[in-house]
């Protein structure tokens, strides 16, 4: 996690690449996600292909005090991943 939410990317994922958060509830269903940085915005079908990656996938809840709990994660993508 980073400090007070900010983030930096790299200059390979500011020129090439995407970046979508995605949110996961106790359960570990993806309940949201949305895209947060896209530096081939014309290209919409990357930002959607990321998306529906992001949603097949099996994901493990966060837990805190050995409880699940919902949370947020932001993923990045770059050139070549798709």
């Amino acid at each position: 996690m980073c400090p007070r939410g900010r983030i930096v990317y790299g200059e390979r994922v500011r020129r090439r690449g995407l970046v979508i958060a995605v949110h996961v509830d106790a359960d570990g269903r993806v309940t949201r996600a949305t895209v947060l940085h896209n530096a081939k915005a014309g290209l919409r079908w990357d930002a959607e292909n990321a998306i529906d990656a992001a949603r097949e996938v099996a994901w493990e809840p966060a837990r805190r005090g050995g409880r699940a709990v919902a949370s947020q994660l932001e993923i990045a993508f770059h050139a070549g991943q798709f």
